[in-house]
């Protein structure tokens, strides 16, 4: 009896990812219910079946838990201890997450139903999002198109484009790494691969996000140096050219009321606010999810321009919250897993891990760069979707390893 209510928690489990991964594009409400049922089940499961944690602990790990640690600490010097309480909440919801779908997902079969399910959903928010461009409304959420200048602005389904943007950048990511996957030479899936990705890339283009056009060519540019693909670099090459040459001048720069470049100007003065705070509060910053509110106080400067702002640099503002040594684990998590997500792909050993593992790595590498220039870690929709990510990254690792295992 205990062993069957444990399958069904674990079945709870895997659909609530499901339901994550469909609600993510249109509800915040259903995202924090998919998790919160994901996490119960999950629990239950454990208790019930008296398993431990499937993760095999190594200094990855050790870095991660060592960022929680210090971000928790960070609240204890909050002057906003409500913020940051609702900020440790949202924080130990991302990590969790992230042990959820690693823990859950160490099994091809699921891997598969998750990826599966994840490019059907991509499929229909991307014809939402052209929809939206054809009559100026979506018809998931009946979302009006906005404009920059007088070109169209989309965020399908998403109410802020910039979200949207990092959904496309993730997934994109993983679906043109299966588009390369030396199994894949099936004629109909490589044709419908190819209309998905030109699809999510038309509409990731009429987000008019250029930082995140950047971010995505990069993450291209550096998916093609681990693939060695010398057609792809020539493709983006020409891609760049061409847009240069092609797009209209208002489409590249923004001018503000001065003649300059807006998002420049802005982001230069956005950031010598976050290393003001940086300065004054190195150790353990104003207190996580505070800058927002805390950075007037050692903001030196006092420009008039974007009061009251997120630092539109993740990595600034996170140490601006947390502190610098706060931001210092968390590059090591992230270096350390990156490095492991490249020994797999170098290895060549599981075709179908191999593919994901790349296309994962080159969906944070594409979110890590956007997160440079604008706001990914804070928003609750991508601050979940990156920890999805590292999650999808190591189940596919540990899937790795136990091929490995067996065959010796």
């Amino acid at each position: 009896m205990l062993t069957k209510t444990a399958s069904i928690l674990e079945k709870i489990t895997e659909w609530s990812v499901y339901a994550f991964v469909l609600f993510y594009t249109v509800s915040k409400a259903m995202i924090e219910i998919s998790f919160t049922v994901a996490l119960i089940s999950w629990l239950l499961a454990k208790i019930i079946k008296k398993e431990p944690l499937r993760l095999h602990w190594n200094w990855m790990l050790g870095a991660l838990v060592l960022f929680v640690a210090l971000s928790v600490g960070s609240a204890f010097v909050s002057q906003y201890p409500a913020q940051s309480i609702r900020g440790i909440g949202k924080h130990l919801e991302e990590v969790l997450f992230l042990v959820i779908i690693a823990d859950t997902f160490q099994c091809r079969e699921k891997l598969k139903r998750l990826l599966g399910f994840g490019f059907a959903v991509l499929l229909v928010t991307a014809l939402d999002a052209v929809f939206q461009l054809a009559t100026g409304r979506d018809f998931l959420r009946n979302h009006a198109m906005s404009y920059v200048d007088t070109h169209a602005r989309l965020q399908g389904p998403f109410s802020d484009h910039t979200v949207f943007a990092s959904y496309l950048i993730g997934w994109l990511s993983i679906l043109l790494a299966f588009f390369f996957h030396r199994d894949y030479r099936s004629v109909k899936t490589k044709v419908l691969a190819v209309l998905l990705l030109i699809m999510g890339a038309f509409s990731l283009f009429h987000t008019q996000a250029r930082g995140a056009w950047l971010s995505f060519a990069l993450a291209i540019l550096f998916f093609s140096i681990i693939k060695r693909s010398r057609l792809l670099v020539g493709f983006l090459l020409a891609a760049v050219t061409a847009g240069y040459f092609v797009l209209p001048w208002n489409m590249i720069v923004h001018p503000d009321a001065e003649g300059k470049e807006q998002s420049i100007v802005e982001r230069k003065v956005l950031w010598e606010r976050a290393v003001d705070v940086i300065l004054a509060r190195p150790w353990l910053g104003t207190g996580i999810n505070t800058y927002a509110r805390a950075h007037q106080q050692f903001d030196r400067e006092k420009s008039w321009r974007v009061q009251n702002y997120y630092a539109h640099n993740s990595f600034l503002q996170l140490a601006a919250d947390r502190g610098l040594p706060a931001l210092l684990f968390f590059l090591v998590f992230m270096v350390l897993f990156l490095k492991r997500c490249f020994s797999v792909v170098r290895a060549r050993s599981d075709p179908e891990q191999e593919a994901l593992i790349a296309g994962v790595m080159t969906g944070i590498i594409g979110l890590l760069i956007l997160a440079q220039v604008d706001t990914v870690f804070e928003p609750l929709q991508t601050g979940m979707f990156l920890w999805f990510l590292f999650g999808l990254g190591i189940a596919a690792m540990q899937v790795d390893a136990q091929r490995k295992e067996k065959l010796k």
